[in-house]
């Protein structure tokens, strides 16, 4: 197999300024030398800081694994979606991911490992650190309402996911990455070690 990095040719900033910019987020309009050599100009989304924090729930109980999802209206795509919490934080710390996770699920980051970054989508100017957090059994029973989004915590087992991202029912991109970088991670055991 031939891995290939960073081989593409760089776009060259010359300079910019910023169109749009809030609390939540920034837009900026670059003027670039293009790979080509032609000047143009490229629009820069940056959400918060740039910076974001993703938590997968997991629960292991009855021989199997339980994810937890937010299942939330999104007003920019006019749908609802299954989604892992997450959100923008200030670092890619444990601390973030534990600050985020709570808001959304009412669940304390216990037992977290980190799997890594992900950019939700090239477009935008974020990069989101993905944490999994090993819950005890006793959170399949919480359940919890996030009150400025509405977002509701819901629990599937690992097979109903695997059915749900087959259906089309999982459409979050960034969630879809987080699942599969937890499915090569090498962490979804079984009892004794067994992939589930």
């Amino acid at each position: 197999m031939t891995i290939i990095t960073d081989t593409a040719t760089p776009i060259t900033r010359l300079g910019g300024r910023t169109a749009l910019q809030n609390a939540f987020i920034r837009v900026d309009v670059d003027n670039v030398i293009l790979p080509d050599g032609r000047t143009g100009e490229y629009s820069v989304i940056t959400g918060g800081t740039g910076l974001g924090a993703l938590t997968i729930p997991l629960v292991t109980a009855a021989g199997g694994h339980f994810f937890g999802f937010i299942n939330q209206y999104r007003y920019p795509v006019k749908t609802t979606l299954l989604e892992f919490p997450a959100g923008g934080t200030d670092s890619f710390s444990a601390a973030e991911a534990g600050r985020e996770l709570f808001e959304e699920t009412g669940l304390t980051l216990t037992d977290a490992t980190f799997l890594g970054t992900t950019y939700p989508d090239p477009l935008l100017n974020c990069e989101v650190a993905v944490w999994l957090s090993r819950q005890p059994e006793e959170a399949l029973a919480v359940t919890h309402r996030e009150e400025e989004s509405g977002g509701v915590l819901l629990w599937y087992s690992h097979e109903e996911v695997r059915e749900m991202i087959r259906c089309g029912l999982i459409r979050s991109g960034i969630t879809l990455s987080a699942l599969m970088m937890l499915e090569v991670s090498g962490l979804l055991t079984g009892p004794g070690g067994v992939r589930d």
